[in-house]
Order: C-alpha cells, then structure tokens, then sequence
C-alpha cells in the first residue's frame, strides 16, 4: 500500500487517509495482514527515526530564536519533557513512600490470589485471622494481532 504524505501535515488530512484506507479495505482491495504488517514496520520506523532526528530538529529550532516554528501545517514548539523530581531527600517522603509500597504489595498480594479464585466463597487473607467474601477479579480482553518484526 503505498501512502502518498499531503503537503499540509493536518489531523483532518490524517482522518482523509484513514477513510480512504478502511473503504479500499471493506472492498478487499488491500490485503489487511500485509497493511498491519506494514503499518508497524511504519509505526517502529516513525519511533526510532524521531528519536534519531529530535537533536538535530532542537539544533536546528534554536537558529530560529522564536517559541514556535511553523512548517507543513504543524506547529513545533520547544519544551521540557519527562521531568522527573527525586524526593528521596526528604525523610517524611521516604518514610509515606514506604508506606505506600508496603500496602501495594499487599494490595498485589490479594490480587494474586484473587486471580487464582474459579469460585466466589470466604477465605482468610495472609495477615488476617477474619473470613472474608472474597469473588474472582471481572476480567475483560480486546483480541489483537500481535505484529513482531525479524531482526
């Protein structure tokens, strides 16, 4: 399938080739497990070449000297992203953290056993001595086509 890129790179141009695409697959014109290959092939494509290309696009922003820069319908702005603060510092942080991790493992325990239950009953939680109604977890799934590409 060949993907033509419009000149103005806009979220309706997106919708466009998305309508074209489901009509020429709901006429059985494409195949739709080579068009899901070639869509993750294109998907790993656009991650990797944007990692390989975002220092050079900064290099490049900066010569404008402006907040945003426009070029083919899109709008690019600098920012700061993935910000991460470390609050290990503070003892009263350190210690609710603690907190926290010691109930979430208990919450996983439970969730764990939960999971193992085929039937709704009163059982004993590890650290507690009171019988409690306890029914399995409501699972729910979507199917997909699990695409893997060879090295």
């Amino acid at each position: 399938m060949e993907i033509k890129i419009p000149e103005n790179l806009t979220k309706s141009n997106i919708a466009k080739a998305v309508t074209a695409l489901n009509d020429k697959l709901q006429n059985g014109e494409i195949d739709p497990l080579k068009l899901l290959a070639e869509l993750k092939f294109l998907e790993t494509l656009s991650k990797d070449a944007i990692k390989l290309t975002m220092q050079y696009a900064i290099d490049e922003f900066d010569k404008y000297g402006e907040k945003e820069v426009g070029t083919l319908g899109v709008t690019l702005r600098k920012k700061e992203a993935g910000i991460r603060r470390d609050y290990s510092n503070t003892p009263l942080w350190v210690e609710i953290s603690n907190k926290e991790k010691e109930v979430a493992g208990k919450r996983k325990d439970l969730e764990k056993m939960l999971s193992s239950l085929s039937k709704s009953g009163e059982f004993i939680f590890e650290g507690s001595d009171e019988l409690q109604y306890m029914t399995p977890p409501i699972v729910s799934s979507t199917t997909v086509i699990e695409c893997t590409l060879s090295k």
